[in-house]
């Protein structure tokens, strides 16, 4: 099992850790970097994932909703987090250059999109049959 990794300093992704290349059963962890006005058209297939910006500006759409983030850095604050279940299509776009963060995890049976700010509603997918708070 691997323990330390290396940041890669070019390209798209910065950090791949799978749980082929960590010895994990569950769980895997991505460091992505986004030029200005590129984007990413992704699926979450049959995981859970959750979507931290490290820093930059963009929107990650899901569920049909623009949800903005914002950070400049990984020390500036809260971070905008978003909760995608399975089967959840996204996209990310960045506005301005951005790094995100991407846990992809088994899936839980969870229904419900959500993201980390108090003021935004719930959003739920039509086959939704519980509602989870935000």
């Amino acid at each position: 099992m691997k323990r330390h990794y290396r940041t890669a300093l070019t390209g798209q992704t910065r950090i791949d850790v799978t749980p082929e290349t960590a010895g994990w059963k569950y769980l895997s962890f991505r460091v992505v970097a986004l030029d200005q006005g590129s984007s990413e058209e992704l699926g979450t297939a049959g995981n859970e994932v959750i979507i931290v910006p490290l820093s930059g500006q963009g929107i990650c759409t899901f569920g049909g909703r623009d949800n903005p983030f914002a950070r400049s850095t990984v020390f500036s604050g809260p971070a905008d987090i978003f909760y995608l279940p399975p089967k959840t299509q996204y996209t990310i776009k960045a506005s301005e250059p951005a790094e995100l963060a991407r846990f992809r995890s088994a899936d839980r049976k969870t229904n419900c999109l959500r993201d980390s700010h108090p003021e935004r509603q719930l959003v739920e997918l039509p086959s939704a049959s519980t509602r989870h708070p935000g």
